[in-house]
């Protein structure tokens, strides 16, 4: 068992640590003030040495006196006699419960938990002078300063705990113990201790990604009957789409450039067998129907949270969000120009409107430009990996295998791009956001959660995008010399590239988020034993002979920020966008994504427990912001799997051409490719006569024997046309669904709505009968005496 000392003061043992603050010994001279301004106000305070660290450490403990009273001032804390609501989940069953389900139920009203004690602190000490000026005050001007090193609030007792200790075990342990605890991955997520603890904004958090693996459930078990389904009808059937194209031994597909080496080689249709056997599974009617599944599955996500989150705030009693006018101290120490506040009724520093716009547009210029970097990222990808294909080709073993090898050698190198590009975003966004320089916490939090996600959707979409609706569009016919080949020339021949997406999507779920869960895992071990090992920075060899206290524990565990839980939160979302945009060409992608966000919630609760200082608690009305992002990836997602089925697919051309052939598919695949006379490609007209005379591409274009060849056919026109009129209709049938559940389902439950309503009359009865009490006893009091007192009438007989 952990050692547990130094969560208490050493002179009297009793006094609970609630916060600490590291600063290097010659600084204390400048922290006196500071210092002496709280202990004015109540805090209590103990310096100690650091042992294996050549840092001091102030101690600091608030007394009940000081929590009552900064209670009620900071509107903190929850008020007595009220009942704690219910919290009720779907599908709870008791094998899935835990010890710390529903543990709010034994809080007792007017006691103030951990997270209230450190919030308390924490605006103590940002609200604290350090100096004589009025703007030195604060603790985030003191560590900008450098005078405090760090800062940060000290966990509840040790880590681990005995058999024996179970009783008294501390809410950390617990936590540990139950919630970041691999072996209870399908249990509960005990959300009510995770807001006493680490506060309602880690709560909000794990409360969503509990509900979104909830919901996944059912979207990954409709998911799984798809695939088997589209996998048994292809085998116990014969599909005349994948018969012509294993069949079509005879016909050469044109290859996919003007000059160069792979020209000297052509390939059949035919060798395209196994892709077409896959991109039968892709796509088919099942497919068709699990997209607007999916479609709609959004929206029933996004109002059942909106309604499980309302819950939450009223059980845990955090009042709606109110506008921000408080500027941020940091802007105001950035500019000098003085304007009159009709609001406050103050001179206030002014931002001029000038300055604003300028450095909007600087920062909207960075934004642009990474994305473009994005883009040209993409673009070496694509080239790279059609020079591996043309290089593959040269070999005959690895010949009817090059599209494999390198599409997946492409996806490779664009999970490795994303997770490059995603170590730079979370900088670059407070920087900029640095830089705009926001008047209010709240424009300042969003403005870094909008970038962030802007820079991340297009980091881990582009290619999704390129592919899905671009790839192949913008194709020329063979042989054409043109500029841009990585573009022109990028084609999904002879099939769709539904394939290729589905491919796509696979990597980015499993291998991007696996990548960066595995670091998470091997990192921090390593680095301690390279630590230990090379006596590095923190580590001396007194370290072993001691048992450290749990404040110089947990400093060398890894710091935390304000937006830990923004950069989770991006990730979850960007996973939420790939199981809805793309869902209609990988049905196992909601089953997948489950699998691996068990793993990341229980991995997330591990570190903030084990891995990370504690953070300091917030207190937030639900998810912010994200709220917004998720509708509108909800509305996003309706039009890309409407553009997907179109255009990705060929389900739209098939039952026209069904239509057309009294419901047959006979020819279907012949007559999505067309002739190119091989004497027009310049290259064999340099070298020599070609093996044959015809090849085909995949395009509806006129024969090399018309007099308008290569030009456009109306039937593609009129394919165009239909794929067009096809959009329409799947998107009015998706949002007409989608408009009438969001009207069906009410933001609270009627239950909560009664019992809420039960609540406000007691409480008014309970304050009609005070306020009787009152007036009954203030009659009494005032009641005139006849012999002493003299009314106003009286004095004028």
């Amino acid at each position: 068992m952990q050692n547990s000392q130094g969560c208490y003061f050493k002179r009297d043992n009793t006094k609970r640590v609630d916060y600490v603050l590291v600063f290097d010994r010659e600084n204390f001279v400048n922290l006196e003030t500071y210092i002496h301004n709280l202990e004015g106000i109540g805090l209590e305070f103990e310096v100690a040495q650091g042992i294996t660290v050549n840092k001091d450490f102030i101690l600091i403990h608030i007394p009940q006196k000081a929590l009552e009273h900064f209670g009620k001032v900071f509107d903190v804390g929850r008020e007595e006699g009220k009942q704690n609501l219910n919290l009720k989940r779907y599908f709870s069953f008791e094998a899935l419960q835990t010890p710390l389900s529903y543990y709010q139920d034994s809080r007792k009203r007017g006691e103030f938990v951990s997270s209230e004690r450190i919030i308390l602190i924490n605006k103590l000490l940002e609200s604290t002078k350090y100096g004589r000026d009025e703007d030195q005050r604060g603790l985030s001007k003191l560590m900008k300063l450098g005078t405090i090193n760090s800062a940060y609030p000290l966990h509840e007792g040790p880590l681990i705990f005995g058999p024996s200790d179970v009783v008294n075990a501390n809410n950390r342990q617990l936590l540990h113990h139950y919630w970041a605890n691999f072996q209870f991955w399908y249990k509960e997520i005990p959300l009510d201790m995770i807001e006493m603890y680490f506060g309602s904004e880690v709560a909000f958090y794990f409360g969503w990604l509990e509900f979104f693996n909830m919901m996944l459930v059912p979207a990954a078990i409709f998911g799984v009957l798809v695939f088997f389904s589209s996998v048994l009808m292809l085998v116990i059937r014969d599909h005349s789409r994948v018969m012509e194209t294993c069949s079509a031994t005879n016909m050469y597909l044109c290859p996919t450039c003007s000059t160069g080496n792979l020209c000297k080689f052509l390939k059949t249709v035919s060798d395209y067998c196994s892709y077409a056997k896959w991109d039968f599974v892709s796509d088919n009617y099942s497919t068709v129907i699990f997209s607007i599944f999916m479609s709609i599955w959004a929206t029933f996500f996004i109002n059942l949270w909106r309604r499980r989150s309302n819950i939450l705030k009223l059980r845990w009693e955090i009042k709606f969000e109110t506008t921000e006018i408080h500027a941020r101290q940091e802007y105001l120490d950035r500019f000098q120009t003085r304007k009159f506040n009709y609001i406050t009724g103050r001179l206030e520093p002014y931002f001029p409107g000038y300055i604003r716009a300028a450095r909007l547009i600087l920062s909207i210029s960075m934004c642009t430009f990474m994305i473009v970097l994005v883009l040209a990222a993409g673009l070496s990808i694509n080239t790279l990996k059609m020079t591996l294909k043309s290089s593959l080709m040269d070999v005959a073993y690895f010949k009817h295998h090059s599209k494999t090898i390198s599409m997946c050698f492409g996806c490779i190198l664009q999970v490795i791009f994303i997770k490059i590009f995603g170590s730079i975003y979370g900088k670059l966004s407070i920087w900029l956001t640095d830089f705009e320089n926001p008047r209010t916490q709240k424009q300042y939090d969003n403005s870094v959660l909008y970038k962030r996600y802007l820079l991340s959707f297009a980091n881990n979409y582009a290619a999704l995008f390129y592919v899905a609706f671009f790839r192949g569009r913008l194709s020329s016919t063979p042989g054409t010399i043109v500029s841009m080949p990585v573009i022109t020339k990028d084609s999904c021949t002879p099939l769709t590239c539904v394939v290729d997406l589905c491919t796509l999507l696979f990597f980015l779920i499993i291998f991007k988020r696996m990548f960066g869960n595995i670091l998470a895992l091997i990192l921090p071990p390593a680095k301690q034993f390279l630590k230990r090992t090379l006596k590095l920075k923190y580590w001396n060899e007194t370290e072993d002979l001691h048992d450290l206290p749990q404040y110089e524990e947990e400093y060398k565990l890894l710091p935390t920020n304000r937006y830990l839980l923004t950069s989770e939160f991006c990730e979850m979302v960007i996973e939420f966008g790939f199981i809805t945009f793309f869902v209609a060409s990988f049905p196992l992608g909601p089953l997948l994504s489950l699998i691996k966000n068990v793993i990341e919630m229980r991995l997330d609760a591990h570190k903030l427990v084990v891995r990370y200082r504690r953070p300091i608690p917030r207190v937030v009305a639900g998810i912010g912001a994200w709220d917004g992002v998720l509708l509108g990836l909800t509305y996003l997602s309706t039009v890309t799997n409407a553009f997907v089925i179109a255009f990705t697919s060929d389900f739209v051309a098939r039952e026209v051409y069904r239509y057309k052939h009294n419901g047959s598919l006979v020819g279907f695949v012949n007559s999505t490719l067309s002739e190119y006379a091989t004497k027009d490609f310049h290259v064999y007209n340099e070298q020599g006569s070609a093996p044959v005379d015809i090849c085909y591409y995949r395009a509806m274009r006129q024969p090399p024997t018309t007099a308008d060849k290569y030009e456009f056919t109306s039937d593609y026109w009129m394919d165009v046309t239909w794929r067009l009129i096809s959009i329409l209709i799947f998107e009015h049938i998706v949002w007409v669904g989608n408009a009438i559940l969001s009207y069906a389902i009410p933001d609270v439950p009627k239950s909560v709505k009664d019992q809420l309503s039960i609540d406000r009359q007691l409480a008014k009865e309970a304050k009609m009968k005070l306020m009787n009490t009152e007036f009954r006893k203030g009659t009494v009091t005032r009641k005139r005496k006849p012999d002493t007192q003299i009314g106003p009438i009286a004095g004028y007989i």
